[in-house]
């Protein structure tokens, strides 16, 4: 019996473990040399306009708060063409703008330019965890893979060092569908695990 149960409890933990590690990147050569990207998109074929609530394909994109302001502009030190741009009034750390997707995802990267003057830096937050993203006057590439499906991400002004986030700058989305199958959720294993278990106490009471 301990044969049987203890190969069941490490695939459980194994599975466990596995099922939300996020590795995050800031070289786009590393981040696609540990995936392979299935989706993009750039805002080059978007109308510049501010808006609060967008759904542009695979991802909508909500501002959530009083003085945050979501747009699709072309005014930018780095990016030469239409992209997309978070603007915060001030301090309000609790004004996000959310990206939901419209399926799992296992990896997403993005470009990004911080042109805001006041030394604030944007935060992502992917399945609970927070990562800066390029500090003031910085442009460059963020990503991530994740073992398990990632619907939404979210991005904030950083609680200090300035306050108000009056511009940060992105383009070039870059992500790939989760496969489903490939990492079982844990619940699962831990019901087929359950399941074998029944069945071989039946066995040994028969």
């Amino acid at each position: 019996m301990k044969k049987l149960i203890l190969p069941l409890l490490a695939l459980g933990l194994s599975a466990t473990a596995n099922a939300g590690i996020i590795t995050v990147y800031d070289n786009e050569a590393d981040f696609l040399a540990a995936t392979s990207i299935s989706n993009s998109y750039n805002f080059d074929g978007d109308a510049t306009s501010n808006f609060t609530d967008m759904d542009f394909g695979d991802f909508s994109i909500t501002a959530d708060g009083f003085d945050i302001e979501t747009s699709i502009s072309n005014s930018s030190s780095y990016f030469n063409s239409n992209h997309l741009d978070f603007y915060t009034e001030c301090c309000n750390v609790p004004d996000t703008m959310k990206i939901n997707f419209d399926f799992g995802i296992s990896a997403f990267g993005f470009d990004f330019s911080n042109e805001d003057p006041t030394s604030d830096f944007t935060v992502i937050t992917i399945d609970g965890n927070s990562y800066n993203v390029g500090t003031s006057g910085s442009a460059g590439f963020f990503g991530f893979t994740a073992t398990g499906p990632i619907s939404s991400v979210t991005f904030n002004d950083d609680a200090g060092n300035g306050g108000a986030n009056t511009s940060t700058k992105y383009d070039n989305f870059i992500f790939t569908r989760a496969d489903s199958v490939s990492v079982p959720e844990p619940t699962s294993i831990a019901i087929l695990g359950l399941g074998v278990l029944g069945l071989a106490l039946r066995r040994r009471k028969a």
